[in-house]
């Protein structure tokens, strides 16, 4: 069985199949939102490709989404971009079941965006190749329950890799100023509130001594700090490679979204 097969065999309740050519179906996919309510209703196209992986695209008979929006994942082909490596062959009846579900995520996403601007932060992806560095900085800082301000750093430049990056010796062997204090802005607590974590906890409320800086050689997870920043230039370097690529192809910026960085 082929992927669209696989996709058409698991259709759920919120699309209604318009039409089905050999390679190709045109459905009707109602959004459902968070709050359990129905949005728009977008009309797409479904298709096969030569290697077996799907395109999702808008038909053009309706089109309520920009044709391309690199904020709002919408590729310069128009296609879609559900979450990384979503075109890949879809073989077999879960897949086809994640791949609806990731579809339903995408389009309540796109009205949120159409909304705020903004994509959803815990729905954020980095663009490119810069997705796969993305994933593993989050891997890591799930490690030490760092996930919300890696996020925050990279899609609302609200994070200590944003606020406070790590700066590298001229021959980017390794990070210098270890003296200086602790990005997070962890602070030292007399006891007995001190922690060998980097749980920023507080002082009493009364408390009139002064809590210095960790410093980030003393601090217990130096270690993922600074991968955290490695990974961090690695993914802006490659989301910077996409971006140079697509305004040296003249693709320009649909004005729905803040902070585009094709504006």
């Amino acid at each position: 069985m082929n992927s669209l097969d696989e996709l058409l065999q698991q259709v759920p309740e919120w699309v209604e199949v318009e039409s089905r050519k050999s390679k190709k179906a045109v459905i009707r996919a109602t959004c459902v939102r968070d709050s359990g309510a129905l949005g728009d209703v977008y009309s797409l196209a479904v298709e096969q490709l030569a290697s077996d992986q799907i395109k999702i695209y808008e038909t053009k008979a309706e089109q309520k989404l920009p044709k391309c929006c690199v904020e709002r994942h919408i590729n310069s082909d128009s296609s879609f971009c559900l979450h990384l490596d979503s075109s890949k062959p879809v073989g077999s009846p879960k897949a086809a079941r994640d791949w609806w579900n990731s579809l339903a995520r995408y389009l309540s996403n796109q009205e949120y965006a159409a909304r705020f601007g903004r994509w959803p932060i815990n729905q954020g992806l980095s663009h490119g190749d810069a997705a796969t560095t993305q994933v593993e900085m989050e891997r890591l800082a799930d490690t030490v329950g760092w996930t919300d301000e890696v996020l925050s750093s990279i899609f609302r430049g609200t994070g200590f890799l944003h606020d406070a990056p790590l700066r590298l010796s001229k021959d980017k062997s390794r990070f210098v100023n270890l003296r200086t204090p602790c990005p997070r802005g962890c602070k030292r607590l007399h006891f007995p509130y001190r922690k060998r974590s980097c749980e920023r906890h507080e002082c009493k409320t009364d408390c009139q001594r002064d809590h210095h800086p960790i410093l980030r050689a003393s601090c217990p997870n130096r270690d993922v700090i600074e991968r955290l920043n490695r990974l961090e230039i690695k993914r802006r370097s490659r989301e910077r490679e996409l971006l140079n690529d697509l305004k040296q192809s003249k693709t320009s910026c649909c004005g729905t979204m803040k902070d585009c960085p094709l504006a």
